[in-house]
């Protein structure tokens, strides 16, 4: 959760330099990353339990909770694992994560598609490499537009959109997508690095152990309103025009290149 913003400060650094790597950078950035310097000085000698099957397990079938956000010029996607428990409930263990910086001229609902696009792959590529352990996955994101673009199967979507929609559902089915509240959601916590601080990358963290609701059954969270399934989200009128918006814009640049592109042709042509 650390180094996410860090990612971010280092593409503001780079952004300034303009190519002169002995340029001085503002006063403002200077100050931030004597901050993250700082951080990671104090992050020194911290060590870190890996992901594991507790002893009291039920048995060897792993459940997956894949939690993505979108913000500020980061994505982030993290991975949770956990087994059922002879005494009740759920284990909980980080297991992977990754942060990724986001087009500066993109939008919050495209990064959040971008974001489960990389959750769905994550996704796959874990329960390849883990096979004979993953029995169960959900994938959980708090963007309820980028959530009804892929659920959209009679609308007629960009090519940004379009693109998107069909990688995650090659790698993810449909009825193991949720969306979570955005205050239950862990991968929430690295796009707004403002507030994250040293003790999130404590191993007794929410971030290394998972919320109370991941170590719980997922209908438990689904009645607490926590969770809600694909299928049955729906959208405020807000929201929808938000999204149609959205989805017009992107339709109008397409033709916009595309016209351009046939203009360019004709003169070809005509040389």
């Amino acid at each position: 959760p650390l180094t996410a913003g860090m990612k971010r400060d280092l593409r503001k650094v780079v952004k300034e330099s303009s190519g002169l790597w002995d340029k001085e950078c503002s006063a403002e950035l200077r100050s931030s990353w004597v901050k993250n310097l700082w951080m990671l000085e104090r992050l020194k000698g911290m060590k870190y339990q890996r992901a594991k099957m507790p002893e009291d397990a039920v048995d060897g079938k792993m459940r997956m909770l894949v939690l993505v956000d979108a913000a500020k010029m980061l994505i982030v996607t993290g991975v949770w694992v956990g087994f059922k428990l002879k005494s009740g409930g759920w284990s909980c263990s980080y297991l992977i994560g990754r942060a990724l910086l986001t087009a500066e001229d993109s939008t919050t609902p495209k990064d959040e598609l971008n974001g489960l696009t990389c959750g769905g792959n994550m996704c796959f590529i874990v329960r390849e490499a883990l096979e004979n352990w993953v029995e169960d996955y959900a994938i959980c994101g708090d963007s309820t537009i980028a959530l009804h673009w892929v659920k959209s199967d009679k609308l007629k979507l960009s090519l940004f959109h379009r693109n998107r929609v069909v990688q995650i559902r090659r790698t993810v089915d449909l009825d193991k997508m949720f969306h979570v509240i955005t205050s239950e959601n862990l991968a929430d916590l690295p796009t707004r690095p403002d507030r994250v601080g040293i003790e999130d990358a404590d191993p007794l963290s929410a971030w290394h152990t998972g919320l109370n609701w991941m170590k719980g059954d997922l209908s438990d969270a689904v009645a607490n309103g926590i969770l809600t399934p694909l299928k049955e989200l729906s959208m405020s009128d807000e929201l929808k025009k938000e999204f149609d918006e959205g989805l017009v814009f992107e339709k109008s640049k397409d033709i916009l290149t595309k016209g351009h592109t046939a203009l360019i042709q004709n003169r070809i042509d005509l040389v």
